[in-house]
C-alpha cells in the first residue's frame, strides 16, 4: 500500500484518506480535471520531534475524534471505490492474515507472525521453485458477534478474495498458487464475452438472444455516442481558443471542428458544409450532430470497437464509457471450461489452511494480507463443502453481490466494532475479545466535515486529528495558531507525512500533515508512527 496523488488545476495534488485507523494510513488521490501530468510519488519523511511540553498533553477522553470528508456507509468487503472513512470502517473491524508490512525472504523456511498473531505462518521449499505455506490460525479467536474463526472462513476468505467478481486486485492473485490460473484464466466481463462472440453468435449459454441484441443495437451505440461527445468537447475546450482561425472555418461549430481536427472531414470554404472522408458523405454545418460524427467513426471501424477506442479515444475508453453507463455489463462471467476450484488450497485441519506455490521467486508475506472475514454472516453455508467438494466455498463462483447485501453492517474479528452511522459520523468501540489486546481507546467516531471547517473544528475540540495538504506557505497558518509560532505546540501538533517535489506549474511544494489537537498516547496499544501510517491497536 503507498500513495497514489493526480494533479488538480494549476498542479496542486490533493489527497484524500483512506484507510486512517488501523494497521496503516493510505492516501488516494482525488481526481481532479486539467493541470499537469502526475508526478511521481512523494517522498515519504518521519515525523518530526515534537516541541518541548508535548508529552504532557496527552488523550483526555475515552473517545477519538476523526475528521473525514466523507462519509457514504458502504463497507461492503473487496469492493473498489470506497470513500476514505468507510476503507477505515473495514480496517477496524477486519482482522487480517499477516500485519501490514510484513517482510521476508522467499522459499527459506521463514516463519511469519507468532502467538500474538492472527496465524502463524511457515513457508517452506517444496519441488523445484515452488514452496509449500502452512496457515496454522489461533485456535482463540472470535468474530465480534461470538463465533470462532476457523479455517473454513479463511478458505472462504480467500475464494472471495480471488473471484473474478471481485472488484480490486487483491494482493493474493500475486502468489503464483498451483491451479490459480486455471480457475481465472477464462473469466471476462460480459460486455467482453458478448464482444468476443460477435454479432452473429447463436450460443446463449451465458447471455440471452435479447441481451446480446440489445448490446449491439442499443447499449453500444449509446456509449459510441457518449464517447464521441467527449471527443467534442474535449477538442472545443482546449483548442478552439489556440485554432480559431481553424475554428472559424468550421463555422464556428464545435462538432464540425471535432471532425476537422480529427482527421474524419473536411469543410468548405464558405464554412456551410463539411465533406467526411469515410463515407464522402457531405453534411450542412448547421444542422451537423453528435450521432452524425459518431456514424462516421463507427463507418470506420466497422464494428472492431477495441480498435475504434484505442485509436480515437480522448480521455475515456468505450469501454469505461459503457460500464459507467450500464454496470451490468461489468460484472464477470466464468465459461463452463474454468476449473472449478483452486487445486493448490487446501483445508488441513479445523485451525490449519495450506498454499501450494508453484514459484517462489516473487513470494512475500504481504501478498499474504488478506482480510479473514466470516463465512457464517457474509456466505451461504448450505453451499461449504470444502472438505468433501473443493468447488463447495460459501458461494456461487462468478457472483460476490452477498457482500452487497451486508454492506450496512460489516462484522469481522478487528480491534473495533461497527455501532452505527448517524447524524454524520461512525461511531465504533474497542473489541474487548480483540486477540491483539483491548485497543486503548473505547470509543472511535468518524465524523464527516467539510474541508473547509476541518481546522476550526479541531481548534475547538471537535475534532482530535485529520489529515490534511497544503501549500508549503500554507504552513503558516498553522503556527500560527501556537503561541510559540511553530508547528508542535500548545493548541495543534502538525506532523509532515510527506511532500510532494515542485514540479512544473506549481507554485511551490506541496505537503502531506496530519494535525492533531493533542499528542495521542504511544502505549503498547496506542498509536505510534511509522512514516507514511498510523498504527492503531
Amino acid at each position: 500500500m503507498g500513495i497514489g496523488i493526480k494533479k488538480g488545476k494549476k498542479g496542486k495534488i490533493k489527497y484524500v484518506l483512506a484507510a486512517f485507523l488501523a494497521c496503516t494510513m493510505l492516501l488516494a488521490g482525488c481526481a481532479e480535471e486539467g493541470g499537469a501530468n502526475a508526478g511521481d510519488m512523494p517522498e515519504l519523511v518521519p515525523f518530526e520531534e515534537s516541541g518541548d511540553g508535548q508529552a504532557e498533553r496527552q488523550v483526555e477522553s475515552d473517545t477519538l475524534k476523526v475528521g473525514f470528508t466523507q462519509l457514504e456507509g458502504n463497507f461492503c468487503q473487496f469492493a473498489s471505490g470506497l470513500c476514505s472513512s468507510d476503507k477505515a470502517v473495514l480496517e477496524l473491524t477486519n482482522a487480517y492474515l499477516v500485519e501490514e508490512g510484513e517482510k521476508g525472504k522467499p522459499g527459506l523456511g521463514i516463519k511469519i507472525g507468532d502467538s500474538d498473531s492472527l496465524a502463524e505462518i511457515t513457508v517452506k521449499k517444496g519441488k523445484e521453485s515452488g514452496a509449500e505455506v502452512r496457515i496454522e490460525l489461533r485456535e482463540d479467536i472470535y468474530f465480534s458477534d461470538g463465533v470462532k474463526l476457523t479455517a473454513d472462513d479463511l478458505i472462504f476468505s480467500i475464494y472471495a478474495a480471488l473471484d473474478p467478481d471481485n472488484d480490486i486486485p487483491s494482493p493474493l492473485s500475486r502468489l503464483k498458487i498451483e491451479g490459480l490460473q486455471d480457475y481465472l484464466e477464462v473469466s471476462m466481463t460480459k460486455a467482453e464475452l458478448i464482444y468476443e462472440l460477435g454479432v452473429q453468435n447463436e450460443d446463449y449459454t451465458y447471455f440471452t438472444a435479447d441481451e446480446q441484441d440489445e448490446f449491439w443495437n442499443v447499449d453500444i451505440q449509446e456509449a459510441g455516442l457518449r464517447f464521441t461527445h467527449d471527443i467534442i468537447e474535449q477538442l472545443a475546450s482546449s483548442f478552439a481558443a489556440d485554432y480559431s482561425d481553424e475554428f472559424a472555418k468550421c463555422g464556428n461549430n464545435k462538432i464540425a471542428f471535432a471532425m476537422y481536427m480529427w482527421g474524419f472531414g473536411e469543410p468548405d470554404k464558405e464554412a456551410k458544409n463539411i465533406k467526411s472522408f469515410v463515407s464522402d458523405a457531405e453534411y450542412e454545418i448547421g444542422l451537423l450532430s453528435e450521432d452524425d460524427f459518431w456514424h462516421e467513426i463507427d463507418r470506420k471501424y466497422g464494428g472492431e470497437y477495441s480498435m475504434m477506442s484505442n485509436q480515437e479515444a480522448y480521455g475515456r475508453s468505450l469501454w469505461d464509457i459503457l460500464y459507467e453507463m450500464y454496470p451490468e455489463y461489468a460484472k464477470g462471467i466464468v465459461t463452463s471450461q474454468a476449473q472449478d476450484y483452486i487445486s493448490g488450497i487446501d483445508k488441513l485441519g479445523e485451525y490449519a489452511v495450506g498454499l501450494h506455490l508453484t514459484d517462489a521467486e516473487t513470494f512475500s508475506p504481504e501478498d499474504l494480507r488478506i482480510p479473514v472475514i466470516p463465512l457464517h454472516y457474509y456466505g451461504d453455508l448450505s453451499k461449504y463443502d470444502y472438505e468433501n467438494e473443493k468447488e463447495l466455498f460459501g458461494f456461487t463462483k462468478g457472483n460476490l453481490s452477498f457482500l452487497e447485501e451486508k454492506k450496512d453492517a460489516p462484522i469481522g474479528a478487528g480491534p473495533y466494532v461497527y455501532e452505527k452511522l448517524e447524524n454524520g459520523k461512525i461511531c465504533l468501540t474497542a473489541n474487548n475479545e480483540y486477540y491483539g489486546g483491548k485497543p486503548a481507546i473505547s470509543k472511535v467516531e468518524l465524523i464527516g466535515t467539510s474541508e473547509g471547517d476541518m481546522l476550526d473544528r479541531l481548534v475547538s475540540g471537535d475534532l482530535d486529528i485529520f489529515v490534511d495538504t497544503v501549500w508549503e506557505s500554507e504552513l503558516e497558518n498553522y503556527k500560527n495558531y501556537n503561541s510559540n509560532g511553530e508547528l508542535a505546540g500548545d493548541l495543534l501538533d502538525v506532523r509532515i507525512l510527506g511532500k510532494a517535489e515542485k514540479t512544473e506549474g506549481t507554485e511551490c511544494d506541496v505537503n502531506v500533515i496530519n494535525v492533531q489537537r493533542m499528542v495521542l498516547p504511544s502505549t503498547e496499544y496506542g498509536w505510534t508512527y511509522k512514516l507514511d501510517r498510523v498504527t492503531f491497536r
